[in-house]
């Protein structure tokens, strides 16, 4: 274990905390310590903690000190940048959020508990564990499908309408192009649909190669001349970028096309998921009965709700559970009650 310096090492001793939004990850300072929950932007003196490897969640300037995430999320950010070095922190513990491969939920302190959930996902995925509540004093917590208009179908019943799907494009002779985000749901797809022929785009295969390492056994073919003599086969595809094109040639070729959110099929754009044939509810949150759930059993004095429906979920937390919770606007700094 690596310990920072003996400032932060005061847990044992109640000091004030100050939960800030800044502009560069969600600050945590704790008797002179300072933890950044998915900084835009690494800061060598303070305590960098990277929930996930998604590249909206990857600080800047990673070669300049090491982070605290786990070893799955260090290697799919070697992926596609070098110079990553990860280590562990005492008074920081990591648990699973259920949201993509590497995943992780912080939680910082001993007598006083702040968790900091990131992006997160308390559904069983048959390769992936759920996020589980913990107690806590303080939560901040992601609030992105945090409106009571937002529940998900059966997660089983999606899966099995998916491959339903698969089944009967490929069935009919064409190829099925699915357009996943390239880290979650890509790798649901490719677990899920294992049994079917499958091709990846790079990115895609480069995430599986690295996971490999971790115990997940995904399929990591990106050649599709390998299965021409197979007949119609599976591409899972960002359909961003250059793959935009490919998507537009297969489905001219006469590929179907499938979309994967939590969002309506409304809510994308032109682009490449425009062109979808099929949407399918899949999500890597959780939806607004799941959230309201996992609040209430970590059982927190405090709650404070970022990213999404934000001042939305903290209103319903303090009508549906009574519990103290706002959001945490940007530019904000709030000293807590647990002094």
């Amino acid at each position: 274990m690596h310990l920072l310096p003996a400032v932060c090492a005061g847990w044992d001793v109640l000091m004030p905390q100050v939960i800030s939004d800044l502009g560069n990850g969600i600050i945590l300072r704790v008797d002179g310590c300072v933890y950044r929950f998915d900084p835009k932007r690494v800061v060598p003196d303070d305590a960098n903690l990277v929930s996930h490897a998604h590249s909206d969640h990857v600080p800047s300037g990673l070669a300049s000190a090491p982070v605290v995430c786990s070893p799955a999320t260090c290697d799919l950010m070697r992926v596609r940048r070098r110079k990553v070095e990860r280590h562990d922190i005492d008074g920081v513990r990591m648990v699973e959020a259920g949201h993509a491969p590497g995943s992780c939920m912080f939680i910082v302190g001993e007598d006083i508990r702040t968790m900091y959930t990131g992006d997160f996902c308390t559904r069983r995925k048959r390769h992936l564990a759920p996020a589980e509540p913990h107690r806590c004093d303080i939560l901040v917590v992601e609030s992105t499908y945090g409106k009571a208009e937002y529940e998900f179908p059966d997660h089983e019943e999606t899966i099995d309408s998916i491959r339903d799907w698969v089944g009967s494009v490929l069935g009919g002779g064409a190829n099925a192009v699915l357009i996943a985000y390239p880290l979650g749901k890509a790798q649901e797809l490719c677990y899920e649909l294992r049994d079917f022929p499958i091709v990846l785009q790079g990115v895609i295969a480069d995430n599986n190669q690295a996971l490999a390492e971790h115990g997940f056994r995904l399929p990591d073919t990106r050649n599709p001349e390998a299965l021409a003599d197979r007949g119609p086969f599976v591409y899972v595809t960002s359909g961003f970028g250059v793959e935009q094109e490919k998507v537009v040639r297969m489905t001219a070729d006469g590929a179907r096309v499938a979309s994967f959110s939590g969002w309506s099929s409304r809510r994308f754009g032109r682009g490449a998921q425009g062109r979808s044939t099929e949407m399918f509810p899949l999500s890597d949150h959780c939806d607004y009965n799941e959230l309201m759930e996992f609040v209430r059993l970590c059982d927190p004095g405090k709650v404070f709700t970022t990213h999404g429906f934000a001042e939305e979920f903290a209103r319903s937390i303090r009508r549906e559970l009574h519990i103290d919770a706002e959001q945490l606007r940007r530019g904000q700094e709030t000293l807590d009650g647990f002094v």
